[in-house]
């Protein structure tokens, strides 16, 4: 049996329907890129009070993202001015504001925080707790309102990242999210 699809099938309608949503998708994510080449076209930038660099990186092609997982090992494959990156600490109010007046974070994007499920700990990419009291935290702190740690799911690596949101609060997104960005941070030599 032969399926002939014409304009007047509801699969070629969908179909054609799809494509146009997908190209608007990738216009817009094109656009979004574009504004974002600013911060990146210029290199890194400095932020003096603790001399690390920050930059924001787009995940390769139109459509894409990647996970945390993906992002925190990316992040740690760059390099500037002899510094190995990492994903971003913004473990402060004045951090916080930095990067939102250099970068466009209105995609969702990776920062270097995970909420550890056994234990219910915030841990920075460096290693380091995140006990100092500052957050930026969506109402909903989840994206999709479910706390994976307690539901479980499959794939669930024992953690929940973390991520801007397009509203630059903090969201946890799950193992299994997708972000088209992430923010990678170049720290100052240690004495």
């Amino acid at each position: 049996m032969q399926l002939r699809l014409t304009w007047q099938t509801p699969a070629a309608l969908f179909f054609a329907l799809f494509l146009c949503a997908a190209a608007t998708v990738q216009a817009s994510a094109q656009s979004t890129e574009t504004s974002l080449s600013q911060p990146a076209a210029t290199g890194p930038v400095l932020y003096e009070p603790t001399g690390s660099y920050f930059e924001i990186v787009s995940f390769p092609g139109a459509l894409a993202g990647g996970r945390w997982i993906a992002a925190a090992a990316a992040a740690t494959h760059r390099t500037y001015k002899g510094r190995r990156g990492r994903l971003a600490k913004a473990d402060s109010a004045e951090i916080h504001k930095f990067l939102i007046r250099n970068f466009d974070l209105t995609g969702y994007t990776w920062l270097g925080l995970r909420y550890i499920c056994p234990g219910r700990v915030l841990v920075w990419s460096d290693g380091r707790r995140h006990d100092n009291g500052f957050g930026v935290w969506d109402r909903h702190w989840t994206r999709d309102g479910r706390d994976f740690c307690v539901i479980g799911t499959v794939g669930e690596r024992g953690y929940m990242p973390i991520a801007y949101s397009p509203k630059n609060t903090w969201q946890a997104l799950g193992p299994n999210k997708f972000a088209k960005y992430y923010l990678v941070e170049f720290p100052a030599p240690k004495p």
